[in-house]
């Protein structure tokens, strides 16, 4: 259809007529001849070269929150989560991430109190909803590791790898990962277990947005939860893997079997976008009885090298069968014409990759989505995305440098934009598809700035981690390097999406001071910022958090246009 009353105000900035209308009972969710619905194309009636007037899109859309509140997106975190503890303070996983995450999103400059709905208020997962992904064993073997730390002292940690190795898979003690490389912990909290309560937590949160998600309560949602889950298998450690990688329970894939087993979903659709290959959740899709309900795509760094191999060196071939799609990239460190600018040579670096990917020479990542991702993803026309939203191929991020070598080489270098162009993409599909719904749930992302973290150095101790299968020694300790930040400037708006953090984690509009939606709690004191450094640490994660999030809240706000795939090609139903 063309263009229905509530669109045409909503287009032409029209904000008293779009309230009229919402209030005598017009729907929001009719589409026109675009597949766009009234509030996906406000303010573009004003357009400037293809860009709505952001100041008419604004109100707009500000009327279309206000009345609808089903259109915010749903942010949920825990305290809980925080009580999962690393072994020392130089690992990359650890509860400051998730820190700074919530409290830059929680700022009233970062998003307007009618486009968030935030909550801590919701239960940890039920047993019911883990044996739908991992072994009975496995979940009886974390709950004993749980109970294990009575009278020990509050954030003691363990190595968990070796653990899981020596009971799950039987291996013998010559043949499980040494304890001082071991990159996964599990700890005793203030109270009791806090690494069983903030993986059961966080899983807990990733069923809950489910639930509000279908039910229609929020358009969708992200889960700043941690520990992550994707390459936590059926059995927690893959077969073959040497690491479990910060993982203790599959969140993602927790999700995304709650749609389908508890819900009756038909069709459910995980995507991962962090830097390694999600080789848990492919595990466990691959092990799903019906692929016709299940989708599973992955774009992620990819190196075999004969002296090193980026963990956890699978997700090289697609399942069809299984209706699995990997896309590997190879790093930038193999180009030999990478630029100077640690921009990467292949696609022109960031100023080739363009606005909505209409770039000159686009870069692999772009291509591997548009490509490859969009129409697949289309085609399969899901009920329901799950996203597993990890942010380490940001440029410096700890997570995606190569470990071993005599320099920092990064293997990807993505920037806030690129976060926000990639989840607008995604985001866009589930609209036409599934009325915009998608749950993303946070997994890898260290905001640790510069790959010399993880390299030999004369300045400090570096970051602790030996996630990656060596086929050399293990990465050494090493410098822990600082950048300043980049450029700020207002989230709002969209085209420019780098928040700065402002005066820090607790401050008037922090994690424990500023409340949205219900349930909204702080850390324990003992998470507060312990230097300024660290807290400009974790500054470009939660910056690209940030244009995630914008993303998911406006998915048409940096581009009006489609391109390089048909969007509105025609699906199953």
């Amino acid at each position: 259809m063309l263009d229905s009353a509530l669109h045409f105000a909503s287009r032409w900035g029209g904000e008293t007529a779009v309230r009229v209308l919402l209030a005598a009972g017009a729907s929001a969710d009719v589409r026109n001849s675009e597949g766009r619905n009234p509030l996906q194309v406000a303010g573009d009636g004003n357009a400037s070269e293809g860009n709505p007037d952001m100041e008419s899109r604004y109100k707009v859309r500000r009327e279309f929150f206000r009345q609808e509140p089903r259109n915010r997106t749903l942010v949920l975190h825990h305290p809980d989560c925080l009580e999962h503890q690393p072994k020392s303070d130089r690992d990359w996983e650890c509860p400051e991430r998730v820190v700074s995450i919530v409290d830059l999103l929680v700022k009233p400059r970062a998003f307007e109190h009618h486009e968030l709905e935030v909550t801590t208020d919701f239960s940890a997962v039920n047993t019911e909803s883990l044996m739908r992904v991992h072994t009975g064993p496995y979940i009886k073997f974390v709950d004993s590791m749980g109970k294990s730390f009575k009278g020990e002292d509050a954030g003691t940690s363990v190595p968990f790898t070796p653990m899981v190795q020596q009971h799950l898979l039987k291996k013998g003690q010559t043949d499980v990962k040494p304890k001082d490389t071991c990159d996964t912990s599990f700890s005793k909290g203030k109270y009791k277990a806090g690494s069983l309560k903030a993986a059961r937590r966080a899983a807990g949160a990733v069923t809950h947005a489910v639930d509000r998600v279908l039910a229609g309560k929020n358009r969708n949602a992200f889960c700043a939860v941690r520990p992550p889950g994707h390459h936590a298998g059926a059995n927690g450690l893959i077969e073959n893997s040497v690491s479990c990688g910060f993982c203790i329970f599959n969140n993602v894939a927790v999700g995304a079997m709650h749609a389908l087993g508890h819900h009756h979903l038909d069709r459910v659709a995980i995507v991962d976008i962090d830097v390694h290959h999600g080789n848990g959740t492919e595990e466990i899709c691959r092990a799903y009885p019906d692929p016709n309900r299940l989708f599973f795509f992955s774009v992620h760094l990819f190196d075999r090298g004969p002296m090193y191999e980026f963990f956890p060196g699978s997700g090289d071939q697609d399942d069809l069968q299984s209706n699995i799609i990997n896309e590997p990239l190879d790093p930038l460190w193999k180009s030999k014409a990478r630029h100077d600018d640690g921009y990467g040579a292949q696609g022109g670096g960031r100023q080739g990759r363009g606005r909505g990917g209409g770039a000159r020479h686009p870069q692999p990542d772009v291509l591997a989505i548009q490509r490859r991702l969009l129409p697949a993803l289309r085609a399969f026309n899901p009920q329901l995305i799950m996203l597993s939203a990890g942010f380490d191929a940001a440029k410096g991020d700890v997570g995606n440098c190569k470990q071993g070598a005599r320099a920092a080489r990064e293997g990807l270098d993505l920037s806030s934009e690129d976060y926000l162009w990639t989840t607008e993409k995604i985001q866009s599909v589930a609209d036409i598809c599934c009325g915009g719904k998608m749950v993303s749930v946070l997994e890898g992302g260290y905001g640790q700035n510069q790959c010399e973290s993880m390299h030999s150095g004369s300045r400090g101790p570096g970051m602790h981690s030996s996630m990656a299968r060596p086929h050399s020694a293990p990465a050494g300790t090493g410098a822990s390097g600082l950048a300043p930040p980049s450029s700020v400037s207002d989230v709002r708006g969209g085209a420019g999406v780098l928040v700065g953090v402002g005066g820090g984690w607790h401050g008037g509009g922090g994690y424990g001071g500023h409340a949205r939606g219900n349930g909204t709690a702080g850390p324990p004191r003992g998470y507060q910022a312990k230097s300024t450094a660290q807290r400009l640490q974790r500054y470009d994660l939660a910056n690209n958090v940030a244009a995630h999030v914008r993303g998911l809240v406006d998915p048409y706000c940096s581009h009006v246009k489609q391109e390089a795939v048909d969007l509105k090609s025609p699906g199953r139903r």
